[in-house]
Formats: C-alpha cells, structure tokens, sequence
C-alpha cells in the first residue's frame, strides 16, 4: 500500500493542476494510463507513426485522457486520444481502455487485437483472468491496478520492474 501512496504521491508532482483539478477516478485513471505508457516497451515503437490510446464506448475518461497527455509525446511520437463506439472501428491503438460499461464485450476485443501489441487497460474485476493486461481495482478505498505477465507476453510487450512493483497484485 505504501508503494501505491508513493507513486500517487509523485503523478501528484508530475500533474499537479490537471490532479487536484478535478477530482474523481477518471482523472486518476487517466494519470495512471499516461504514466504506463512510461513504464511499458513496444518493440515495434520506431513504426508508429503517433501513439494512440483508444477508448472503447462512450466514456468521460476520454476528455480526461486527452487533457493529460495534451502536448506530450512517447517515443517522440504525438499522443493521440481516439474514442471508438464500436469493436469494428479499433485500428492501430498501442493502448486500449475499456471501461466497466464496453467489458462484456472482451472476448470480441482480444479477437479483433489477435497479435497486435496493445496494451489492453480494463476497470471491471475478472478481466485479468479474461485477458486484460492490466485492471484498475480498489483496495483499501484507493484505486490502484493488478498486472498480468502473460497477457502482456501475449501482446508482444515488456514492463519494467518497477510498474509490477507498483502493483497491487502480479499474475504470472
């Protein structure tokens, strides 16, 4: 719990207006999903042409996100933030959230992202075990986030140590 006070602790150093800003878990989120971007290798990097966090369905973290990572870039590369209403219309997105509402539809998510290197970001308990690489989750009343190694494995990513450190719980 306390490596989960220290790094809110530093995001809060790192984006001081854009936390205390406004409140809620998806600006949270959205700090968070910013800051794996820091902490995950994709070894086909020098092909992106931007790097892009899609999010799947109609939701407000969308702005969030796109206010955090305004003017930031990953690998020298834009960031972009695209919303996606439907499965069909995911393309080229190095991260994908999913929220709690578009979860239900994760089994035709990893089928349309079949070998791609995207990290999948979920919010809903089970979605590890259901093939997100990643999963926000509440312990204790804060928000942290559980990490899968072989779902990372299979999108052909690598973490650094310090992200499954940083994690409330690691999958092997």
């Amino acid at each position: 719990m306390k490596k989960l006070t220290v790094i809110l602790v530093l995001f809060s150093f790192l984006f001081p207006q854009q936390i205390f800003s406004q409140t809620g878990s998806e600006r949270l989120k959205a700090v968070f999903i910013y800051n794996f971007v820091k902490q995950v290798q994709w070894s086909n990097s020098e092909n992106f042409l931007n790097f892009q966090i899609g999010v799947v369905g109609n939701s407000p973290i969308v702005e969030v996100l796109s206010q955090v990572t305004a003017g930031k870039t990953v690998y020298n590369k834009q960031i972009i933030v695209r919303s996606f209403r439907n499965v069909s219309e995911i393309s080229n997105v190095q991260i994908l959230y999913v929220p709690f509402s578009a979860s239900a539809r994760i089994d035709e998510i990893l089928l349309k992202l079949n070998n791609s290197q995207t990290l999948i970001v979920t919010e809903r308990t089970g979605m590890i075990e259901n093939g997100a690489c990643i999963n926000f989750s509440i312990q204790d009343q804060k928000l942290g986030f559980e990490i899968s190694k072989t779902n990372l494995k299979k999108h052909k990513l690598t973490a650094t140590q310090q992200l499954f450190d940083l994690a409330l719980k690691v999958y092997d």
